[in-house]
Protein backbone atom coordinates (compact mmCIF):
# COMPACT_ATOMS: atom_id res chain seq x y z
CA UNK A 1 0.00 0.00 0.00
CA UNK A 2 1.31 3.61 -0.51
CA UNK A 3 2.37 6.47 1.68
CA UNK A 4 -1.65 7.69 1.33
CA UNK A 5 -2.73 4.38 3.44
CA UNK A 6 -0.46 4.24 5.91
CA UNK A 7 -1.12 5.09 9.69
CA UNK A 8 1.46 7.67 10.76
CA UNK A 9 3.07 7.64 14.19
CA UNK A 10 1.57 9.38 16.94
CA UNK A 11 3.25 12.60 17.03
CA UNK A 12 4.63 13.02 13.36
CA UNK A 13 4.21 15.65 11.33
CA UNK A 14 1.20 13.38 9.49
CA UNK A 15 -0.46 12.57 12.44
CA UNK A 16 -0.93 15.82 13.10
CA UNK A 17 -2.38 16.58 9.68
CA UNK A 18 -5.04 13.23 10.56
CA UNK A 19 -3.81 9.90 10.12
CA UNK A 20 -6.11 8.39 7.04
CA UNK A 21 -7.63 4.61 8.08
CA UNK A 22 -5.78 1.91 5.36
CA UNK A 23 -9.05 -0.20 5.57
CA UNK A 24 -9.79 0.21 1.49
CA UNK A 25 -8.04 -0.77 -1.54
CA UNK A 26 -8.94 0.21 -5.62
CA UNK A 27 -9.27 -2.80 -7.16
CA UNK A 28 -10.10 -2.75 -11.38
CA UNK A 29 -13.64 -4.58 -12.46
CA UNK A 30 -14.11 -3.40 -16.38
CA UNK A 31 -14.21 -0.65 -18.33
CA UNK A 32 -17.17 1.96 -19.22
CA UNK A 33 -18.15 2.77 -22.73
CA UNK A 34 -15.87 5.64 -22.83
CA UNK A 35 -12.84 3.62 -22.14
CA UNK A 36 -12.54 5.14 -18.43
CA UNK A 37 -11.45 2.32 -15.92
CA UNK A 38 -14.42 1.47 -13.20
CA UNK A 39 -12.84 0.62 -9.65
CA UNK A 40 -14.27 -0.97 -6.73
CA UNK A 41 -13.44 -1.28 -3.18
CA UNK A 42 -12.53 -3.75 -0.85
CA UNK A 43 -12.56 -3.27 2.85
CA UNK A 44 -11.06 -4.72 5.40
CA UNK A 45 -12.77 -4.73 8.62
CA UNK A 46 -9.25 -5.63 10.39
CA UNK A 47 -7.96 -2.74 9.11
CA UNK A 48 -10.50 -0.32 10.22
CA UNK A 49 -10.36 -2.18 13.99
CA UNK A 50 -6.65 -1.95 13.96
CA UNK A 51 -7.05 2.36 13.20
CA UNK A 52 -9.55 2.59 15.69
CA UNK A 53 -6.82 0.90 18.40
CA UNK A 54 -4.66 3.98 17.45
CA UNK A 55 -7.55 6.31 17.68
CA UNK A 56 -8.07 5.08 21.32
CA UNK A 57 -4.75 5.24 21.55
CA UNK A 58 -4.50 9.02 20.41
CA UNK A 59 -7.28 9.36 23.42
CA UNK A 60 -5.43 8.49 26.03
CA UNK A 61 -2.40 10.69 24.69
CA UNK A 62 -4.67 13.62 24.76
CA UNK A 63 -6.43 13.00 28.17
CA UNK A 64 -2.77 12.93 29.51
CA UNK A 65 -2.03 16.57 28.01
CA UNK A 66 -5.83 18.02 29.16
CA UNK A 67 -4.44 16.42 32.43
CA UNK A 68 -1.14 18.40 32.40
CA UNK A 69 -2.72 21.35 30.99
CA UNK A 70 -5.28 21.67 33.99
CA UNK A 71 -2.70 21.13 37.02
CA UNK A 72 -0.81 24.02 35.98
CA UNK A 73 -1.29 26.27 38.96
CA UNK A 74 -0.91 30.58 38.27
CA UNK A 75 -1.45 31.90 40.95
CA UNK A 76 -1.07 35.02 41.53
CA UNK A 77 2.99 34.49 42.67
CA UNK A 78 3.64 33.55 39.02
CA UNK A 79 4.30 36.69 37.20
CA UNK A 80 5.50 38.86 40.24
CA UNK A 81 3.57 41.82 42.21
CA UNK A 82 3.53 44.16 38.97
CA UNK A 83 1.21 41.59 37.06
CA UNK A 84 -1.04 39.62 39.66
CA UNK A 85 -4.01 40.94 38.06
CA UNK A 86 -2.80 38.92 35.09
CA UNK A 87 -2.50 35.73 37.01
CA UNK A 88 -6.35 35.28 37.33
CA UNK A 89 -6.88 35.94 33.54
CA UNK A 90 -3.97 33.17 32.74
CA UNK A 91 -5.04 30.82 35.06
CA UNK A 92 -8.96 31.22 33.67
CA UNK A 93 -7.10 30.66 29.99
CA UNK A 94 -5.30 27.56 31.11
CA UNK A 95 -8.67 25.94 32.54
CA UNK A 96 -10.61 27.00 29.39
CA UNK A 97 -7.51 25.00 27.05
CA UNK A 98 -7.69 21.81 29.24
CA UNK A 99 -11.45 21.53 28.79
CA UNK A 100 -10.99 21.88 24.91
CA UNK A 101 -8.26 19.42 25.17
CA UNK A 102 -10.62 17.26 26.70
CA UNK A 103 -12.88 17.24 24.09
CA UNK A 104 -10.39 16.68 21.59
CA UNK A 105 -9.98 13.48 23.22
CA UNK A 106 -13.42 12.53 23.83
CA UNK A 107 -14.11 13.27 20.03
CA UNK A 108 -11.23 11.09 19.26
CA UNK A 109 -12.53 8.33 21.51
CA UNK A 110 -15.85 9.03 19.82
CA UNK A 111 -14.43 8.81 16.15
CA UNK A 112 -13.02 4.88 17.12
CA UNK A 113 -16.20 4.18 18.44
CA UNK A 114 -17.88 5.03 15.03
CA UNK A 115 -14.53 3.48 12.97
CA UNK A 116 -15.50 -0.17 14.74
CA UNK A 117 -19.10 0.55 14.31
CA UNK A 118 -18.50 1.22 10.62
CA UNK A 119 -15.90 -2.10 10.54
CA UNK A 120 -18.65 -4.49 12.02
CA UNK A 121 -21.42 -2.84 9.36
CA UNK A 122 -18.99 -4.00 6.97
CA UNK A 123 -18.61 -7.40 7.99
CA UNK A 124 -22.25 -7.76 7.77
CA UNK A 125 -23.08 -6.56 4.52
CA UNK A 126 -20.22 -8.67 3.46
CA UNK A 127 -21.72 -12.04 5.72
CA UNK A 128 -25.35 -10.81 4.02
CA UNK A 129 -23.87 -11.03 0.51
CA UNK A 130 -21.55 -14.24 1.18
CA UNK A 131 -25.41 -16.16 1.85
CA UNK A 132 -26.94 -14.11 -0.82
CA UNK A 133 -24.70 -15.48 -3.02
CA UNK A 134 -24.28 -18.93 -1.72
CA UNK A 135 -20.48 -17.99 -1.15
CA UNK A 136 -18.19 -18.45 2.70
CA UNK A 137 -17.35 -21.39 4.33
Amino acid sequence: MGRAGRVPAAGSADAARGARAPACRARRRGRLRDGAAVSGFEVEARQLRRFAGDQEGRQGEISAVADGVAGINLGADTFGVLLQFFADGAQEAAAQTAEAIRRLAEANGEAASDTVATAAQYEDVEDGNQQRFGGGA
